[in-house]
């Protein structure tokens, strides 16, 4: 799935600094988190959550700069952070079950 962040990159030297507003979308590969407990034969790794940059653009433009590696291991994160803010907490799913009143949780 494609997303898309606003990112700031600070180019120049101490007397021309400035800080360059930049529009990056990437996609994202589905992340499947790996599975560490059970019987061996039921374990496996994480998979996913690779990030492609597709396009930087610089006032609606092709930007012509390049991203450091900090500032593109950064925008990277923030791409993956999108893909986790996409549809609803798990957690909050089973939250919802109350095992006193037959649902999943536990029995007392």
């Amino acid at each position: 799935m494609s997303y898309t962040i606003d990112f700031e990159v600070e180019r120049g030297d101490d007397e021309d600094y400035h800080v360059v507003k930049l529009s990056i979308t990437g996609s994202v590969s589905k992340y499947i988190p790996a599975k560490t407990w059970g019987p061996p034969e039921n374990c496996y790794p994480a998979e996913g959550g690779e990030v492609e940059i597709e396009s930087i653009l610089h006032n609606g433009k092709v930007w012509d700069g390049e991203l450091t590696e900090d500032e593109r291991e950064s925008a990277e994160e923030q791409l993956r952070e999108c893909q986790e803010d996409d549809g609803p907490d798990p957690d909050d799913y089973f939250d919802d079950f109350d095992g006193d009143r037959g649902g999943f949780g536990p029995s007392y």
